[in-house]
């Protein structure tokens, strides 16, 4: 009866070990399964218009992402960042996610009073900022682009 235990508790490891080392996602493994979600580009012509003058300026960027990974993501969100200084934070949400090896160009405009430009404009922006996606990278979600004033 002892070693049947043991023979089951041995089994019952050994599947447990083969499931874990079955992740998808999981940095240490050979399996590269999993969605990785970039800041593919920053558009770096970034719109400011003032139609009253200061105060009611908005800013207008446009940029890609993209899934470079090898399985669809799932819904995410994009958090966009103008002029970390001023701290115009605006967020993009996509229910529908990524599919494996595709993009989408986004364009966000800013509410008044949202002019970037201090003399110069940085946008940071972070792909699924909120880690809804169990990506094969975590570390490449983020994209920087300043622009002279």
């Amino acid at each position: 009866m002892k070693n049947s235990n043991l023979w089951l508790l041995g089994l019952f490891a050994l599947a447990l070990a083969m499931s874990v080392s079955a992740c998808c996602c999981c940095e240490d493994d050979e399996d590269t399964t999993c969605p990785d979600l970039i800041v593919q580009s920053i558009d770096p012509f970034i719109d400011v218009d003032c139609p009253g003058g200061a105060g009611t300026c908005v800013t207008t960027v446009k940029f890609t992402v993209a899934n470079v990974g090898t399985a669809d993501a799932g819904a995410f969100n994009i958090n966009i960042v103008l002029d970390p200084g001023a701290s115009v934070s605006l967020n993009e949400f996509v229910p529908g996610g990524l599919g494996a090896g595709d993009f989408l160009t986004i364009t966000v405009t800013s509410p008044p009073g949202g002019n970037c430009y201090d003399p110069d404009c940085t946008v940071d922006i972070f792909v699924d900022n909120s880690d809804n996606v169990s990506e094969c990278d975590e570390d490449n979600n983020k994209g920087t682009q300043t622009i002279l004033g």
